[in-house]
């Protein structure tokens, strides 16, 4: 059965889970690429006060983070994003260089997944005149990724600027301050196997699919802020 919701095409097939795949090669199936060191990190969380995060970071980076999606598997199909069509090369490049780096799979012919979720993908101006490469996972309305992840374990609460300011008045006059940039922070992060299937993309007719935490799905922030506030 095909339902069709905007402009995504969604095919219903209950029958195969999201580990099958219609290929014999499973290294699909092997984790996304981090540089983070895992025996290093194991050491560290040790003496990490908060045991459940802590547990939750060491499964993570050993075996891949978890989107927490409650929704249905199913097989999509969609447009790409209109920034996308306008720059074919740039996006292209994006692509290509996240296959290389071990965080992207692809491409592949066919899908490489039997219920894999094609969400339209683009990019995003940066400040420094290059692109961020974003997959739209809050597409379709009502239908989509991000519609599926409970927002009260997606939500991030920051530090507040009044905080801030009550630790700058506590050390007194001659504090300095100092800012911690971490390039490309989200795709430290590799996803679990088991959702591999709800970040799938095409371009040019071909199928890849997501191998690390994504820009533009909900729940990122959450996840980030966890391992951000263990090193801190």
């Amino acid at each position: 059965m095909i339902i069709f919701v905007d402009t995504c095409i969604i095919k219903r097939n209950p029958q195969t889970s999201a580990f099958d795949t219609p290929a014999p090669n499973k290294e699909i199936w092997e984790i996304g690429y981090s540089p983070i060191n895992k025996v290093t990190l194991q050491q560290m969380l040790r003496n990490y006060p908060k045991k459940d995060i802590a547990f939750e970071l060491l499964q993570g980076f050993m075996f891949g983070f978890k989107l927490h999606y409650q929704g249905p598997r199913l097989s999509t199909d969609c447009k790409n994003l209109i920034s996308a069509r306008e720059n074919p090369s740039e996006i292209w490049e994006k692509i290509q260089k996240e296959i290389k780096l071990g965080r992207i799979a692809g491409s592949f012919s066919e899908k490489p997944i039997f219920k894999v979720r094609v969400s339209p993908i683009g990019l995003i101006p940066k400040m420094d005149g290059s692109w961020r490469f974003i997959i739209h996972l809050s597409h379709p309305e009502f239908n989509s990724v991000n519609y599926f992840i409970d927002p009260r374990i997606s939500s991030v609460q920051y530090t507040s600027f009044d905080k801030v300011m009550d630790m700058i008045s506590e050390v007194g006059k001659g504090a300095l301050l100092a800012k911690i940039y971490i390039k490309s922070a989200f795709r430290l992060l590799p996803i679990y196997p088991g959702d591999f299937d709800l970040l799938g993309f095409k371009l040019n007719g071909s199928y890849f699919f997501d191998k690390c935490l994504p820009m533009g799905c909900s729940i990122s922030r959450a996840i980030f802020e966890k391992f951000l506030t263990f090193l801190e």
